[in-house]
């Protein structure tokens, strides 16, 4: 039912993004879409970070446009409430490598104003499915809304708001998370760039011991090789409050990517990078690594 529910919303949303220039033809709105496939190995898939768009750099990173980069899973299995199974014992701790395919899409519209002011508006519908850890397959479907602003030629700030309803394997973590979030980018040169940012979100599950208040921050940079590749770095660091948990747990995990972009044409491009995660949580001996490679080809519109 709540899979259905997250569908008609969806639907409801695009419906309202692609009737805003026949609503309102001077507000000068240009659409924008992105469409992104991705195939990733993990040598260890974390339940902290299951969910992750795991990496802020390059376009393919955090949902191309999107500055969310915090929405976790959950948490090391022994956890009461964030936990990946509720059990006890290791079961966080021990190597599950699996293959997953990741499916993005965003659509809006952005236009500009006086000031060098660029209001936006967009939804994204982000899934992932493992082909052997189907626990930590979810969908999540994303309203936002923000503004950029330029300071000067070569800095902008962006602000947003984020609305999502999620659907996990596990019912009991389905539910609305609402946030928002601030970066700030750099042209340094024509061919590097640079962007921080930090973002808080407040999850409201259907089983309360799932619900969190997180934080994320982060700083990337890109670098332009050709006229038609760029290579990014990023760190993120993720904090989550699990304080309806009993006890209440917090979990963090730390996240550094490296990737390689080539657009292939105007529209279409390819990618490959590495991301490196390190989990842990206030309960002793669920500290743990994951190492992923993955691929994925982009259309931008």
């Amino acid at each position: 039912m709540i899979k259905d529910c997250i569908i008609t919303r969806v639907r409801t949303i695009l419906i309202v993004l692609c009737s805003i220039p026949v609503i309102s033809a001077t507000a000068h709105a240009e659409l924008f879409l992105s469409l992104e496939a991705r195939e990733s190995y993990d040598d260890n898939v974390i339940g902290l970070t299951a969910d992750n768009r795991a990496g802020t750099t390059g376009p393919f990173r955090g949902g191309m446009a999107s500055l969310t980069a915090a929405q976790m899973q959950g948490g090391p299995s022994g956890m009461p409430g964030p936990g990946g199974s509720g059990g006890t014992g290791t079961t966080s701790v021990q190597q599950k490598g699996d293959f997953s395919t990741n499916l993005f899409a965003n659509i809006g519209y952005d236009g500009k104003l006086g000031s060098g002011l660029t209001p936006f508006v967009q939804g994204t519908v982000d899934h992932t499915r493992f082909n052997t850890y189907s626990e930590f397959d979810f969908t999540i479907a994303t309203v936002s809304a923000g503004a950029g602003k330029a300071i000067s030629d070569r800095i902008s700030v962006t602000v947003q708001a984020n609305g999502s309803w999620k659907n996990f394997a596990n019912d009991l973590r389905d539910g609305t998370a609402y946030g928002g979030s601030i970066a700030i980018r750099e042209r340094l040169s024509p061919s590097f760039r640079a962007k921080q940012f930090y973002e808080i979100e407040q999850n409201r599950a259907d089983a309360s011991f799932y619900s969190y208040f997180g934080q994320s921050a982060g700083i990337t940079a890109g670098l332009d090789v050709t006229e038609r590749s760029t290579v990014g770095i990023g760190y993120t660091y993720f904090l989550r409050d699990y304080r309806e948990a009993a006890p209440p747990v917090t979990v963090t995990s730390q996240l550094a990517s490296l990737d390689w972009v080539m657009d292939l044409s105007d529209y279409w491009s390819i990618a490959a990078g590495y991301d490196r995660e390190w989990a842990d949580s206030d309960i002793p001996d669920t500290a743990t690594t994951n190492n992923r490679y993955w691929v994925g080809i982009r259309y931008e519109y």
